[in-house]
């Protein structure tokens, strides 16, 4: 037994002898020195090396280098049997990054830190002193069973972009901030101690911020303010106070509680003005702004309290935050000033005004919804000024308005009525249907115009009367379908319409028996006509360019309203004039192209083609006009006039309006070009007969004719030249008189050229005649025609053979009184006849030239 205790004892004697050997003497350091080096370098984490590695039995002397530059000095006392220490410690690293894989963090810059370890495992005390973050620290640290009871640091002067640099984080901000951390009892159920944060100086980086959240900061942003929070059993309690240029935050009493991890706080939020937040929003508005309230609750269950002036107004607001997300949202906005909103959203300031919003949400989410929102517009009127430079339009009267939406939210969906009010138009919706899921809307609607002359400002053009349509709108903003129906111009009418993203689609139409003069008036044009109208539209693609349909336009029962008509383009309608039409469009790619009928009283129009091009707006068109008696055109020529017309020809408009016509007309042809105002006319073969039976002239010339007129429409004013050819003068009250007197037959001479000339100023033709025959010569210097009183005045100077004489004629058109003047044809009738009795009785038997000569002066 004794050997048994002896070899164990010498067994463990020797066991304790190598351990002394291997740890506390100088051939164990060096071998326990090369086992540690050889093992922080195979795990690659630094290079290591042990400069210095003194461990006895008491005591420690250790100097090591990373990586060459960085130091670590361990030197003091130990008591391996009572768990003692008291060491002192110098760790002075150069460069942090180069400890990424043991912090599993890679870290930047320098830090050094001097201090002593003093104590054991139930009590020991770490101070010291450091320049992290480049401050000036101090720390003091009481340690219980290795876990911190209390904690004394003091940071001085620490720069913020040497924080965020050691922990690689962008140099958001430059400054200084100081930390004063005393906690007397680390234990969350005992916490006892305070922590404050003094920060001074701080700009933030605007270049550096820009960059990594795509902002576009300008304005320098100072930040300094002051964070002092008490530590209680459980509980954090702070007061905050941080100040910049921009936004003011001012918490007076903030318990976070540790144990539920819950908060309880007042707030103050100061903005001075609204413009110093536009580097973050797009705003204009200069005015500032206080919130203020409380929050209370955690991060299942957070209730967000408070008040607000924002907008100039009285906000009151209570939400609800559950899981992080809106739950219940009560929010009440009384009069808000509407030019700060617009300003806000740095929108035109389009008009002033109040807001009134009132919100109670019970539940937030999307498929749950629950509650109200009502809103109220009152007291807006639009700033013109604003509205016409950005529409550019030409307001000048004031417009005022009201608008008042309620809403009520459930599940998915809003449902609610629109009520707006003003002094130009009022539109309301009963039912408004939204699903906020889908994007969808179904809403029916009402618009009313009192007086469309309000809008005139608006859309560019006088109107004039009432316009009423209602209807019901369905879809979302890539389809929305509007179906509807409306009274304009005393019509029935209805609508169908399809927008594809908010432009039209197609559209399908019916106006029924819309009044002619209720069009006419609403357009703000005379009352020229009274009648009705249908239009059918079919218009499969409203896009121009591939654009497809039909429009169909029936007119009936039209009437010309003689009074206005005649005022207005001076004419002197007496007859009734009664029309009806029809006209039917089909619609192409940028094209319309129609075919018209119209049938009136005095003439029938028929347009076989016409193409409208919608990108140049040209007109190309065919046209046939039909007049079947010509006497129907009585009260617009104030002529008498028989027989019929038909003219054929085209119409071009592009910038200029171009017609051409022509028309087998009296037994010859006519043809015309009107450019613009400008009416060239030219007729070939056209028979006198004809034309004075047209005229209900007596008939009292046959011949043909050639002519070429140029008239202006817009002056009235023109020339007419005219070649009669192999003229007959047809026995007449004239020729019966000239016989009488003379014993000559005018009906047997042949005028194989005769030039008229005509000048036309207005309603009075001004003209002259040439004409001459074998034995004739008939002259007309100067003939006034006035059409509006059907007068004629006119000399007619005759030359048959050697007797001349002139004739008047004067009086009404349908019968003119023709008078010969005697002097002038007595005179050289007698000079005629006396000659040639005495020639033939006493001349001859004289057989005197010299006598004869003096004779015959005494006749010439």
């Amino acid at each position: 037994m004794k050997k048994i205790f002896l070899s164990i004892f010498g067994f463990l004697f020797i066991c304790l002898f190598g351990v002394y050997v291997f740890l506390f003497t100088s051939f164990g350091n060096s071998f326990v020195s090369s086992i540690i080096e050889s093992s922080a370098n195979e795990r690659g984490i630094v290079k290591f090396r042990l400069e210095k590695f003194i461990l006895t039995f008491n005591s420690i002397n250790l100097i090591a280098t990373i990586d060459a530059d960085s130091k670590v000095t361990l030197s003091g006392n130990y008591n391996i049997f009572s768990r003692w220490v008291n060491i002192k410690y110098l760790i002075d690293i150069k460069d942090l990054s180069k400890l990424e894989k043991f912090t599993t963090q890679k870290l930047i810059g320098s830090l050094a830190l001097m201090g002593s370890i003093k104590g054991n495992e139930k009590e020991a005390l770490v101070v010291g002193k450091s320049n992290i973050f480049d401050s000036i620290t101090s720390y003091d640290i009481k340690l219980k069973e290795y876990q911190p009871q209390s904690v004394d640091i003091k940071i001085q002067n620490a720069k913020i972009e040497q924080l965020l640099a050691m922990t690689n984080q962008p140099t958001f901000a430059n400054g200084i901030t100081d930390i004063m951390i005393k906690i007397n009892d680390t234990n969350i159920k005992n916490l006892n101690g305070s922590i404050d944060l003094d920060i001074s100086s701080v700009t933030l980086n605007n270049k550096t911020i820009n960059k990594n959240f795509d902002l576009n900061l300008t304005k320098t942003v100072n930040i300094n303010g002051k964070i002092n929070s008490e530590l209680k059993p459980n509980q954090v309690i702070s007061k905050v106070n941080i100040n910049s240029n921009v936004v003011k935050l001012f918490l007076k009493k903030s318990i976070l509680n540790l144990k539920n991890k819950s908060i309880d706080s007042d707030y103050l939020i100061t903005v001075n003005s609204l413009l110093d937040l536009s580097d973050f929003i797009n705003t204009s508005s200069k005015k500032g702004f206080e919130i203020n309230g409380r929050v209370k609750g955690d991060e299942k269950l957070l209730d967000i309290l408070g008040k607000s002036n924002i907008f100039q107004s009285e906000t009151i607001y209570d939400i609800n935050l559950k899981n992080k997300k809106p739950n219940k949202i009560n929010i009440n906005i009384k009069d808000a000033k509407l030019n700060e909103v617009l300003a806000f959203s740095n929108q035109p300031i389009f008009a002033t005004g109040l807001l009134d919003i009132n919100a109670k949400i019970k539940d937030a989410n999307i498929g749950t919804l629950e509650g109200s929102v009502n809103t109220n517009l009152k007291k807006v009127k639009l700033n013109n000024k604003i509205i016409n430079k950005n529409f550019n339009l030409k307001l000048k009267k004031s417009i005022f308005l009201t608008l008042k939406s309620n809403s009520l939210l459930k599940g998915e969906g809003v449902t609610g009525s629109l009520d707006l009010k003003s002094s130009h138009l009022n539109l309301k919706s009963k039912r408004i249907n939204v699903n906020l899921k889908q994007s969808t809307i179904k809403s029916d609607f009402k618009l009313e115009i009192a007086n469309l002359n309000n809008m005139t400002e608006i859309i560019g053009t006088k109107l004039n009367g009432s316009f009423n349509v209602s209807g019901d709108l369905n879809g979302n903003e890539k389809e929305l379908k509007l179906v509807g129906r409306s009274d304009i111009f005393e019509s029935i009418s209805t609508f169908d319409v399809l927008l594809k993203e908010l432009k039209p689609s197609f559209v399908k139409a019916n106006i029924k028996s819309a009044k002619i003069q209720n069009l006419l008036y609403t357009l703000n044009q005379p009352k020229l006509a009274s009648g009705l109208i249908n239009i059918n539209v079919d218009i499969k693609n409203a896009n121009l360019e591939k654009l497809g349909g039909k429009i169909d336009t029936k007119i009936l029962h039209g009437i010309l309203n003689n009074k206005n008509v005649n005022k207005i383009y001076d004419l002197k309608l007496k007859k009734k004039v009664n029309f009806k039409g029809d006209i039917s469009t089909k619609l192409e790619p940028n094209t319309l192209i129609s075919k018209s009928k119209l049938s009136t009283s005095l003439a029938n129009v028929n347009i076989l083609k016409t193409i409208i091009n919608l990108k140049n707006n040209s007109i190309k068109s065919d046209y046939e006009v039909y007049v079947s008696d010509l006497n129907n055109l009585y009260d617009l020529t104030n002529t008498k006039l028989r027989g019929k017309l038909k003219v054929i020809g085209k119409i071009n408009k592009t910038k200029n309006l171009y017609i051409t016509g022509q028309s087998s007309f009296l037994n010859g042809n006519f043809d015309f070009i009107l450019n613009n105002d400008d009416l060239v006319a030219t007729t070939k073969n056209i028979e006198t007969k004809e034309v004075l039976n047209m005229l209900y002239y007596p008939i009292v010339f046959d011949s043909k004719f050639n002519s070429d007129l140029k008239y202006n429409l817009k002056t009235q004013k023109g020339l007419l030249t005219a070649n009669l050819l192999n003229g007959k003068i047809l026995p007449n009250q004239y020729t019966n008189r000239v016989k009488q007197l003379i014993n000559f037959d005018m009906t047997q001479e042949i005028y194989t050229k005769a030039l008229l000339k005509s000048k036309i100023n207005k309603k009075i033709i001004s003209s002259s005649l040439d004409m001459n025959s074998k034995n004739t010569e008939i002259d007309v210097t100067k003939s006034i025609i006035d059409l509006n009183k059907r007068k004629i005045d006119a000399l007619v100077q005759t030359r048959i053979k050697q007797i001349e004489f002139d004739t008047k004629i004067s009086g009404s058109l349908d019968k003119p009184k023709v008078k010969i003047q005697t002097d002038k044809l007595i005179k050289s009738t007698i000079k005629t006849k006396v000659y040639k009795k005495i020639e033939k009785k006493i001349f001859e038997k004289l057989g005197d030239d010299a006598v004869k000569g003096l004779l015959k002066g005494l006749f010439k």
